[in-house]
């Protein structure tokens, strides 16, 4: 795949077709933008109705062009452009970029169109970025390719950025350009028809002069190569996405309490958490990020120090850092006393550390200096507010005096409400040090870079296998001819998962009254009494369990009690069956359960269980497979994580079991693809493994 790609972004000569004398077209202005950038081999322009353009002789067609031909873009009508590209294939033109527009976006005609023209990239053995696209660039000098209509020179630098959308893409070039953002490589990819952003990720992976990478995506070609590839890029070097589209309507008719939680967005949000890509909800926050990964090292820890001459700042600056997982750093006593030796009497020694407004330039650099080289800080903010003594660029060389003499130490400056590129936050850029309107905006950046840590520190975990009657399952599971997804049976819900190793309390299904009475005498008080109903999925919503009868009368009482609700709600002939249960008490309850997304596979979840799930959402999502150390991470990320260590003298949770159960539905899922959702809620789990029981479970399956 790599090489193939050299043609587009490493050509040694490049041809416009379609170029055009008139400035107001977008061919025009990508012949000039090719050659104001200094492009390091022979441009040829292509009309056959203009003899010279831009003082450079055209051609009639690439087949008059002489010697060899790399590149070819293609910008002229969408009528013409596979006559075009007929014609690069038969001239032994190795890429092509077409900007031309009106094909797979423009409706079934321009599906069609688009199809004839894969089918002629491949037949010739080229490779294609668009229709409907912006453009390359390729900033090394060896190259100097700026193969884009938009009227703006980048900066040279170490991020390469691919785009989904030409409008984004131009907005993004003018953005980093005004932040001073230098780029290796641009590419807006257009409608994916060959080279797609999975193929640009993989040749922007392996370019020894791209250190970031950004991205904007509005759909993954192949997500499982996606993760695949970012696995291993992201241990090398860091990945910024943003993906728009981020709801999925069709959530609202989930059967199943993991169905309802797992939405479009959760996916998204899975796949990059396990392939390690850093996700930006907007392009503003991703330049944030960029501009502190592409200046900054990756700090050893996170615990942050905050130096400020307002405390305003430094409030919302904390508040930040607490909700970003940060930790504010404890300064030594030795660091302490220094500085009691340089600061006011009156400013306060703890973190945020405030030298209040009559701070002066030298205050700053010495106090700063200090608070680096303690080595219980792995970060440090520098907030400035303007005073009478103090201005924006006298702030900015303390800053940079004192970060220059701590260079392994990343440092970042906020200069308060001062919009624009002021002297001062130009200085602080311009010696590498990001700079920023908002101290929100400066801690997301700084966090951003402490996760990225440990996505280079993340072990790989396994695969687990475990003891399983797969053949059982499959004999329930496996043969449903439903087009729509079908509820097992609450029994065979129950047997699958017994068959994969999760044990049940003593259940008993009675189809009367009075065999619910004996059914609960042989099971032993207190029971569970539970109504299966057709059609309805949640039980409680419907008034259809009763949990701790502890006698005969009791049940009696609740059975009466049912049937009248049933009655009210106009359900009694949806009634199929009693189930009465044996009652368990105590423990920890936990949700566990899987939803099959049409893109991704399926999307395991854990979280808190009971039936305020939903309300709570204190879920977390991984893409199965699920190894030992992914479920490992699932435990520990939920807010409730301290329920299950042990809380206020409760007795704690196994917590193998519980990482055990969900590598075992992850395994589950893995085996049935039929399963379209599966929830065991709720899954009480004790510290004795041996008390463990998924007390209810529902699972919707579809055929393949």
């Amino acid at each position: 795949m790599l090489p193939s790609l050299d043609a587009i972004f490493k050509p040694k000569s490049a041809a416009v077709v379609g170029a055009s004398r008139s400035r107001q077209t977008i061919s025009y202005n990508l012949l000039d933008s090719i050659l104001q950038g200094g492009f390091c081999g022979p441009v040829y322009p292509v009309n056959p109705n203009s003899r010279v353009i831009h003082s450079i002789r055209a051609y009639s067609s690439v087949l008059d062009i002489p010697g060899g031909l790399d590149l070819a873009f293609i910008v002229v009508p969408k009528e013409l452009v596979l006559k075009v590209a007929e014609e690069c294939g038969e001239r032994g033109v190795k890429g092509l970029v077409v900007i031309s527009a009106g094909f797979r976006e423009t409706g079934e005609k321009g599906i069609e169109r688009e199809l004839k023209l894969i089918e002629i990239v491949r037949r010739n053995g080229m490779r294609m970025i668009g229709p409907n696209c912006m453009g390359v660039i390729n900033m090394d000098p060896e190259t100097n390719l700026t193969g884009t209509f938009a009227p703006i020179m980048p900066l040279v630098g170490k991020v390469a950025f691919a785009s989904q959308s030409g409008a984004m893409g131009y907005a993004i070039l003018d953005m980093m350009k005004s932040l001073g953002l230098g780029i290796s490589k641009f590419a807006s990819i257009g409608n994916n028809a060959d080279v797609t952003g999975v193929d640009v990720l993989e040749y922007f992976g392996g370019d020894p002069a791209t250190e970031i990478i950004l991205l904007y995506l509005e759909s993954f070609g192949d997500p499982f190569r996606f993760s695949s590839l970012a696995k291993v890029i992201t241990r090398r070097k860091p990945v910024i996405a943003v993906k728009a589209g981020r709801t999925l309507a069709g959530a609202r008719a989930a059967s199943s309490h993991t169905g309802a939680l797992a939405s479009a967005d959760v996916s998204v949000d899975a796949l990059f958490e396990e392939c390690g890509v850093i996700r930006s909800n907007t392009i503003e926050e991703m330049f944030d990020m960029a501009m502190a990964f592409t200046s900054q090292p990756i700090p050893e820890g996170d615990r942050i120090a905050i130096v400020t001459n307002a405390g305003g700042p430094a409030i919302l600056a904390t508040d930040a850092a607490i909700r970003e997982g940060m930790r504010l750093a404890e300064f030594s006593k030795d660091t302490i006393r220094k500085l009691r030796a340089v600061a006011p009497e009156d400013s306060s020694m703890q973190n945020p550390l405030d030298l209040i407004a009559g701070a002066t330039p030298d205050l700053y650099r010495d106090v700063m200096d200090v608070v680096l080289a303690d080595e219980g800080v792995d970060s440090v903010l520098a907030i400035f507010a303007p005073t009478i003594l103090l201005g924006d660029r006298e702030f900015a060389d303390a800053v940079v005096h004192a970060s220059s003499r701590h260079p392994k130490k990343p440092v970042a400056a906020c200069a308060v409400g001062r919009r624009g590129l002021t002297s001062g936050i130009s200085k602080l850029r311009e010696h590498s040090i990001p700079a920023y309107i908002f101290p929100e905006s400066a801690i997301h950046a700084l966090a951003s870079m402490g996760k990225y840590r440990e996505v280079t520190r993340r072990k790989e975990g396994r695969i687990v296998e475990f003891g399983a009657d797969r053949e059982a399952a499959g004999r329930l599971i496996v043969g449903r001819k439903a087009d729509a997804p079908f509820m097992l049976p609450d029994q065979d819900a129950r047997r699958v998962i017994e068959a994969y190793g999760f044990a049940m309390p003593k259940t008993i299904r009675a189809p009367g009254s009075g065999e619910a009475a004996a059914a609960a005498g042989k099971i032993g008080y207190p029971v569970v009494l539970k109504a299966e109903l057709d059609g309805f999925t949640h039980k409680t919503d419907i008034g259809a369990v009763k949990v701790g009868i502890g006698n005969r009368e009791e049940l009696d009482s609740a059975l009466a009690g049912m049937e009248k609700n049933f009655g009210n709600r106009g359900i009694r002939d949806r009634f199929e069956s009693w189930v009465v249960q044996e009652m368990v008490e105590g423990g920890v309850e936990v949700i566990i359960g899987a939803k099959r997304d049409p893109q991704f596979g399926h999307l395991v979840m854990f979280g808190l269980g009971g039936i305020a799930v939903e309300v709570l959402r204190d879920v977390a999502f991984k893409i199965a497979p699920v190894t030992d150390e992914m479920a490992s991470d699932m435990v520990k990320s939920i807010r409730g994580y301290p329920l299950l260590e042990g809380f206020r003298g409760r007795s704690p949770a196994n917590l193998e079991y519980i990482k055990e159960a969900i590598m075992r539905i992850s395994r589950l899922v893995e085996h049935f693809k039929e399963i379209e959702e599966i929830d065991i809620n709720p899954l009480v789990v004790f510290e004795d493994r041996g008390k463990c029981r998924a007390l209810d479970v529902r699972i919707a399956v579809r055929a393949l």
